[in-house]
């Protein structure tokens, strides 16, 4: 995946949590500039559970 994520043209955003432990916060960042147009949100005061506790704020912090 790595090596072909510079393929990827969706609109992309990537959602972290600035205290998730089980992925880097550079991981992200990395990912977010190698996917061209990518956007990073960094979430503060989440961990890795984002997904779930954020599920229902994501539409609203993209425009929805």
């Amino acid at each position: 995946m790595e090596t072909q994520i510079h393929r990827i043209t969706a609109p992309t955003t990537i959602v972290i949590g600035d205290q998730d432990d089980t992925i880097p916060l550079w991981h992200a960042e990395t990912y977010g500039n190698r996917i061209q147009g990518a956007i990073l949100e960094v979430w503060p005061d989440c961990d890795h559970s984002l997904p779930t506790k954020g599920a229902i704020a994501l539409p609203r912090s993209w425009g929805d």
